[in-house]
C-alpha cells in the first residue's frame, strides 16, 4: 500500500519500507484490515473503524457500533462514497462516513440468519461470502438475484474468501479447496443440481422462470 509493506496481527501493525521497519500499536486490539479502492481501514475493538493516513489511524465517526463484532468485509459503493460493511454475526451494514445504517433489504434477511465472511462487488453484483451456505449475489438494492452453494456447483458451503481475476471472473476460497466461476460466460446451466430432469416447457412471467419437466 503507496509503497509499503504492511503486515497486520492482532496485536500490531508491521510496515516494511526499504528494509525499515514501524510499527503501530493499536488502540486496543486489531481486528483485520481491509484494502479498499486508495484507502486502508483497520478495526479496533474499542474504538470502531480506523484509516491509516501518512504513517497514522484516524479514527472514523459513528463505527463503534462494530465494536461488540467482527467486520469481515467492506466493499465499496459504486458511484458514491458509501461502503458496504460485512459482519460475520450482525448481518450488512452501509456507511457514509457521518453514519451507520442497518441495510434493511432481502439480501440482509439471508446474510443475518447464515453469518458473512466479506465478499466483493463484481458485474453491478454484489457477491456476499457466508460460512455456512456458498455465495449469495444482490444488486445494488440489496435484491437477490442468484444463490450458489453445495446444492447446485459447489464443492463446499463454506466459503472463505472470493476473489476477481484479470478477466472479471470469481474464484472462491472454500472449506476444502478452490472453486472458479466463469462469470463472463453467456449460458446459466440449470440441470441436475436444480433436480430440474427432462424439461418439456418454459417461460418467463414477470421476472420468473418457470420450466414443466417429466
Amino acid at each position: 500500500y503507496q509503497g509499503e509493506v504492511f503486515f497486520q496481527s492482532f496485536a500490531k501493525v508491521y510496515i516494511l519500507n526499504k528494509n525499515k521497519l514501524r510499527i503501530i500499536n493499536p488502540p486496543s486490539r486489531f481486528q483485520f484490515s481491509y484494502q479498499v479502492n486508495n484507502h486502508l481501514y483497520f478495526q479496533d475493538h474499542k474504538i470502531g473503524l480506523l484509516e491509516y493516513r501518512n504513517g497514522k489511524m484516524i479514527a472514523l465517526p459513528e463505527t463503534k457500533i462494530f465494536n461488540n463484532g467482527e467486520i469481515w468485509g467492506i466493499i465499496p459503493f459504486p458511484n458514491t462514497k458509501k461502503l458496504l460493511i460485512s459482519t460475520l454475526n450482525d448481518g450488512l451494514y452501509v456507511y457514509d462516513f457521518k453514519k451507520v445504517s442497518r441495510w434493511n433489504t432481502e439480501v440482509n434477511t439471508f446474510i443475518k440468519k447464515h453469518g458473512s465472511l466479506g465478499g466483493v462487488f463484481l458485474n453491478n453484483k454484489f457477491i456476499i461470502n457466508t460460512p455456512t451456505n456458498g455465495i449469495i449475489k444482490c444488486d445494488t438494492t440489496g435484491k437477490i438475484i442468484q444463490h450458489i452453494n453445495l446444492k447446485n456447483g459447489l464443492q463446499n458451503n463454506v466459503v472463505l474468501f472470493s476473489f476477481v481475476d484479470s478477466k472479471h471472473n470469481l474464484w472462491l476460497g472454500l472449506g476444502n479447496g478452490i472453486a472458479f466461476l466463469n462469470e463472463n460466460s453467456a449460458f446459466t446451466r440449470m440441470g441436475g443440481y436444480y433436480n430440474l430432469s427432462s424439461v418439456y416447457a418454459a417461460t418467463i412471467h414477470k421476472g420468473h422462470i418457470y420450466v414443466a419437466t417429466d
